[in-house]
């Protein structure tokens, strides 16, 4: 029996088992379907961009970004487009800009061998006992079965963990992250963002890595998903006068956007709750990578603590204060951004914009 299954080997993840492995007497164990190799197809729809805050969070332990995973150009403002309002404006932001792939790697690269790791490994099916959690996994289409005493949910989004041994707890608003990828021979040295109420609710980007450039959209789910964000495309040509033919690829991945209180869930009894899947995401930017990081240090903190039990899940909980409070900030700001007439007014009166 091992003593922690972390589901989902993402950052929040990943961090989580870093950091609990150094504890040599817990016998861990950590789970994700996709492969995780540089090789794989199977790419997450992500910016790659880490905030400030996310910055911040990697310093408070010490840790520092390795320079093989960023990459050019690195980005110290934001180009904010209306295109309702027909508006633009440059604001001050500071983000390491990263290839996607190598940073989870990196990060992956933390875990120590003692971990047990299982890729291209499924959790089909959760049973919680008195004295254990058994799951079922699904592998290669066959299935095996393991037992725990403690599970850490780090799987994202749509969360299986959560969904299934926390039905009752309110469904976070979902959108369809898109992306594509498309060469380029022009330099863009801005993130840009974007916003236009008539494609989506939320915002969509443009972010160059080298000599390609990713435009994305997260997309409310409906049968418009891929018509919304070929107009997309159409504006940004029009609009950002960026040329966009003959994409190398396209990616796709689900957003979770917390939008009230209770969709904040840290976690109950044995089983513990962590990044983008107990809901601590950005509600405005999608960003995620300081709450990942955050929800991870503080859960293994926890079980450092108190062991793999109720009684560490519930000082988790107590420790979330910060995050919640965080993403209320994130609700209050909310309406500057997505509120049209608003934005506009804004965006108009050039508070805190820069000249570039």
């Amino acid at each position: 029996m091992y003593d922690i299954v972390i589901s989902g080997c993402g950052p929040a993840g990943a961090l989580c088992a870093s950091q609990l492995a150094k504890n040599s007497n817990l016998n861990l164990c950590v789970i994700d379907k996709r492969s995780m190799l540089l090789t794989s197809n199977h790419r997450k729809s992500c910016g790659g961009l880490i905030s400030s805050h996310a910055q911040q969070a990697f310093s408070a332990m010490n840790i520092q970004i390795p320079n093989h995973i960023k990459v050019d150009p690195q980005f110290h403002r934001v180009k904010t487009y209306d295109f309702n309002a027909k508006l633009s404006r440059n604001y001050r932001r500071e983000y390491i800009n990263v290839d996607r792939v190598k940073f989870e790697e990196w990060m992956i690269g933390q875990i120590p061998q003692t971990v047990e790791k299982r890729f291209e490994t499924q959790a089909v099916a959760i049973e919680v006992k008195a004295d254990q959690i058994r799951i079922t996994l699904r592998t290669n289409k066959s299935e095996s079965s393991i037992e725990t005493k403690y599970v850490i949910a780090a799987d994202g989004a749509k969360s299986f963990v959560r969904s299934t041994c926390f039905p009752d707890i309110p469904s976070m608003k979902m959108y369809v992250s898109i992306q594509e990828i498309f060469n380029t021979t022009t330099d863009h040295p801005a993130y840009y963002g974007i916003f236009d109420s008539s494609i989506t609710d939320y915002y969509s980007w443009i972010i160059q890595k080298k000599n390609k450039i990713i435009v994305g959209s997260a997309l409310e789910i409906n049968d418009r998903v891929n018509a919304k964000f070929e107009i997309l495309k159409q504006k940004i040509e029009q609009e950002c006068d960026i040329k966009l033919k003959d994409p190398i690829r396209r990616e796709g991945a689900f957003i979770a956007r917390p939008t009230k209180f209770a969709h904040l869930f840290f976690g109950s009894n044995r089983i513990a709750i962590i990044g983008e899947a107990s809901g601590a995401i950005s509600p405005t930017s999608a960003e995620g990578y300081s709450y990942a990081l955050k929800t991870a240090r503080q859960c293994a903190r926890s079980i450092e603590k108190y062991g793999p039990t109720a009684i560490a899940t519930r000082h988790f909980n107590r420790h979330m204060l910060k995050v919640r409070i965080s993403i209320l900030g994130k609700w209050i700001k909310s309406p500057g951004m997505y509120v049209p007439w608003l934005r506009k007014w804004v965006m108009i009166s050039g508070i805190t914009a820069i000249s570039k």
